[in-house]
């Protein structure tokens, strides 16, 4: 029998309407009778049902960032890993074994981004940085009635939600993009059980998901719970602000792809992506009103309440919070959730990107614990083993990350307090300096402390208050404008070319995103250096860097691009291609200088300065054809292809380290890592690579592992054998603090070229050790010395120079340094022995 609380009413309702007094000393507000299970039963029979009942294959959750996917600081729902696979992509959908089914629990993190409830945790009662969504998919095989039933059948045969507690919506339509209402997904509830006043329509805002501008989107179907203790009918709180019916599960039908604005077209294949995040539907399930009452949060608000000097937690929210003693616990709690989950993934607190909004996680975390709720310095890393204790069933591997996670923390707690102690003093210093009747605080400086040093902008109100002074935030916004331009340059070179200022002219102009054409002997021809078949496309937009407008223009510039409907330039993580291929213009023929990747749309930049015939008015949509060859894309997929391999490497060689960027270009990539590898762990990355290419087993580790996933990319084009890679070569090593390297790898031609250097330089190292030991076995000269420091100094310059091997180069610096000492010394002593000889 389930049983509903009238909270705080001493009573309880029956599923057939009886009503049971109850003692007031039993009165608690469980909504079922899921009241005694724990967060950790609720993901488990959410899997469960989904695996055993329904024959979904259980994936595990990916990393909380994806190197693959720059248009994401953080994975922010559970389809991420699977957005390829929803694009079409066959290479994708073959890494997957070409499951039909999915179900799993996957860690998001939702702060920073287009997604961000930062700001959000702490001021209600279900916002949160960190969350697990507990998602279901169908990759093209059930698509709306079978989801529909498998949802209802789970929160009412399985979690024993009441009926009458539950309201489902649809889609309603959109006459601006041609759709008609969902009325089948209507007659499936309704067919279900589901009476039809509980039904509900609503329009493109809440019940149409869309991936982005372009790409898969279809309507969706919502399941909201009411958490009002009394039993009623509220079918106008749905999708109310504040209300206390909740959405607690989106089912999203994927049956249509965006090709522009108002283009929608069918999908070859639908496909189902459910989601439901594991801490709402545990507070609904536990009986509270608030996420941070649940067994998620209540034993890091427990050991905060021990390390508090304030009042235990309340739960007040809003002016029953006036001290903000309970939001303080909330933020906490909740941030220190997701500063365990990145930092396990490989993000550290740092400077830029995501590790930024990492650091400013963290910083606010210290401030709210600290000044909020008088905790001690130096406290955050005493919270981490609740919360491994706490997610450790979901994500075991956090038990052995706990000592990194721990003196992370540390380190960057007391650099915050470092920075907080020179901020004071900047502040003092700079008041102390300025006349008596000035009474506002300079930009410049006001801009250094929160945008250079990070110093909480709270605090510095208030210090400079204590002044009877200010600061004009519109006026550092205006000096933060001049000191981050939002441009990147083509190369030092050449004018700044903005990035922004092109999305939003493509953008407003409804530009579709360039068709990838994979030809399906694309890898066959980059090998053999064949010519591929000419492709036929359309030109989208005509763009230049110095007007930035799409209409046509008469003379080309030095940065003039083509967008074009579709092209074969896509590498994965190489953002400019060079030198590969040309553009066919009414008989012309137009050098491809570099191709940049913005967004999905392809910049194809034509050399025409080289042209001596008079230049063709290009028009948009006039037809165009691209000329390639097999030898122009080889280092590309080189590069790429051994990227593939690092990836499948590192986590076996280093662990507790992860991928945050790629970035690939000719036979080259580079490795943006979270974590500090020392030489030792970067060189035992590159043995286990090439240890891979050559097929030897020489350490009997992830050699067969590392093949068989390389054989699964194999449906990418773009992959390459194993031996096509050639070798991997680590041309350069960069420790950014604690929490990232920055490797550079080569691999083709660039890792024999630098093989063949490096042998160079060994000659000439082999004719110092000579000359050395001739100097060093007879009564030298000065000159000689002389004039051996030089070539030893001039060959140390080479190699500082030369792109080799980073451990061959450490090597050579080396004996070069040692060979240099002991000329110095011998030079020293034969200039005493001179000027004793000369008696003076």
């Amino acid at each position: 029998m389930t049983l509903l609380v009238r909270f705080p009413r001493q009573c309880v309702l029956g599923a057939f309407g009886q009503f049971y007094q109850i003692p007031p000393s039993s009165i608690v507000p469980p909504a079922c009778r899921f009241s005694q299970h724990s967060s950790k039963d609720i993901r488990e029979l959410f899997i469960n049902y989904y695996r055993d009942k329904h024959q979904h294959t259980q994936v595990p959750s990916s990393k909380v960032f994806s190197p693959d996917d720059n248009s994401l600081l953080f994975v922010n729902a559970g389809m991420n890993q699977f957005k390829p696979v929803l694009l079409g992509n066959e290479a994708a959908y073959k890494r997957i074994n070409f499951i039909k089914r999915a179900v799993n629990s996957q860690k998001c993190i939702r702060a920073g981004g287009k997604h961000n409830d930062l700001e959000d945790v702490g001021v209600d009662v279900c916002h949160h940085t960190f969350f697990e969504m507990l998602g279901s998919w169908s990759f093209g095989d059930y698509f709306k009635k079978d989801a529909c039933k498998m949802a209802w059948s789970l929160l009412a045969d399985v979690f024993h939600l009441s009926k009458d507690k539950l309201y489902v919506t649809y889609f309603s339509g959109c006459e601006e993009i041609g759709l008609e209402a969902d009325l089948e997904t209507k007659e499936i509830w309704n067919s279900i059980g589901v009476n039809e006043d509980r039904i509900l329509p609503f329009g493109i805002k809440d019940n149409f998901w869309e991936m982005g501008d372009s790409g898969p989107c279809g309507p969706c179907t919502e399941i909201h719970y009411d958490q009002n203790p009394d039993l009623r009918y509220a079918p106008e709180e749905v999708n109310k602000p504040g209300s206390d019916v909740i959405e607690i599960w989106n089912l999203v039908f994927m049956q249509y792809n965006r090709l522009g604005k108002n283009e929608l077209i069918p999908l070859k294949k639908c496909h189902v992506d459910a989601g439901m995040g594991l801490e709402r539907i545990t507070a609904v399930l536990q009986g509270k009103v608030s996420n941070y009452d649940t067994d998620l949060f209540h034993p890091i608000i427990s050991a905060l309440e021990n390390l508090s000097k304030c009042r235990p937690y309340a739960g007040h929210v809003g002016e029953e919070d006036l001290d903000g003693t309970d939001a303080a616990y909330r933020i906490v709690s909740d941030h220190i959730r997701m500063l365990t989950i990145a930092i396990s993934d490989g993000i550290h607190p740092g400077p830029r990107g995501r590790d930024l909004i990492v650091r400013q996680v963290l910083r606010r975390a210290v401030m709210a614990g600290v000044e909020k709720l008088g905790i001690e310095n130096m406290f955050l890393h005493k919270l981490v083993p609740v919360v491994i204790e706490s997610l450790k069933p979901a994500f075991p591997d956090l038990e052995s990350s706990k000592e990194l996670i721990v003196s992370i923390i540390n380190k960057a707690e007391k650099s915050f307090y470092d920075m907080l102690a020179y901020g004071d003093k900047l502040i003092t210093k700079t008041v102390s300096s300025m006349p008596v009747s000035q009474t506002a605080f300079p930009t410049d400086v006001a801009w250094q402390l929160l945008s250079y040093y990070g110093y909480p902008q709270d605090t510095l109100m208030l210090k400079l208050k204590g002044y009877d002074m200010s600061v004009n935030m519109q006026e550092i916004l205006k000096f933060s404008k001049l000191k981050n331009p939002e441009s990147i340059h083509l190369d030092r070179q050449r004018k700044a070319f903005n990035v922004k200022s092109i999305i939003q002219i493509l953008s407003a102009e409804n530009i579709a995103k360039t068709e990838e054409i994979l030809n399906t002997k694309l890898n066959e021809n980059a090998r053999a250096g064949a010519i591929h078949e000419p492709l036929s496309c359309r030109i989208l937009a005509i763009l230049s860097d110095t007007d930035k407008n799409t209409e046509a223009t008469d003379k080309l510039s030095e940065g003039y691009f083509l967008v074009l409907d579709k092209s074969y330039f896509f590498i994965p993580n190489a953002d400019k291609l060079e030198d590969v291929g040309v553009i066919v213009y009414k008989g012309k023929n137009y050098v491809i200088d570099e191709v940049l990747h913005v967004q999905g749309w392809l910049l194809h930049r034509l050399n025409c300065i080289s042209t001596k015939d008079s230049l063709d008015k290009f028009i948009t949509g006039d037809e165009v054809e691209i000329h390639t060859t097999g030898k122009q894309w080889l280092p590309y997929f080189r590069a790429y292809s051994a990227s593939c391999l690092v990836k499948h490497v590192l986590p076996k060689v280093c662990p507790n380290s992860s991928i945050q960027k790629v970035k690939v270009g000719k036979d080259k990539i580079k490795l943006e890592i979270g974590g500090s590898l020392d030489t030792g762990a970067v060189m035992k990355v590159q043995d286990a690579i090439n240890s891979v290419i050559f097929n030897k087993h020489s350490e009997g580790f992830l050699n067969s592992k590392a093949q068989d996933s390389h054989k699964q990319l194999k449906g990418d084009k773009r992959v390459l054998q194993l031996k096509d890679i050639e070798k991997v070569l680590t041309i350069k090593c960069k420790h950014q603090g604690q929490g990232r390297t920055v490797i550079h790898f080569v691999c083709g031609s660039r890792a024999d070229s630098s093989t063949k250097l490096s042998e160079h330089m060994n000659i000439k190292m082999q004719n110092i050790l000579k000359n050395y030991d001739r100097l060093s076995s007879k009564s030298s000269k000065i000159v000689e010395l002389e004039e051996l420091l030089l070539t030893v100094g001039q060959l140390t310059f080479d190699i500082n120079q030369a792109e080799m091997s980073v451990f061959e180069k450490a090597n050579y610096r080396n004996k070069l340094s040692q060979i240099s000492s002991r000329l110095r010394t011998m030079r020293r002593r034969l200039k005493r022995q001179l000027s004793s000889a000369s008696g003076y």
